[in-house]
């Protein structure tokens, strides 16, 4: 927490003083963002007004993130299931040459 700055950005064309831990590069892309998808918000209905603007790219981000996380969890399981048929053969191969070894002691 001790790494925090402070980074002047432009949102909708207003000014925040946004505080944090990553880069300003980071910070700035992330302001980017938050303003292209409240202008083209803007562009769709001119009676939005900036609150309603804001909460509509909020309800826009919060949706990519959900969709990302779902995403992410499918994959998981995927990487799970993909990891445990990679063991298989694995577990196959060790008990084959367990009943090779007894056969050998026979």
């Amino acid at each position: 927490m001790e790494n925090k700055r402070k980074v002047s950005v432009k949102i909708f064309g207003s000014d925040y003083v946004m505080i944090g831990e990553k880069s300003e590069e980071y910070i700035q892309e992330l302001a980017s963002k938050v303003d292209s998808i409240m202008k083209e918000i803007s562009k769709s209905n001119f009676r939005y007004n900036p609150t309603m603007i804001a909460i509509l790219t909020s309800l826009n981000l919060a949706d990519v993130l959900y969709k990302s996380q779902e995403e992410f969890f499918e994959i998981s399981e995927k990487y799970e299931l993909a990891q445990a048929e990679m063991l298989r053969p694995q577990e196959e191969l060790d008990n084959l040459k367990l009943e090779l070894d007894a056969v050998k002691a026979q």
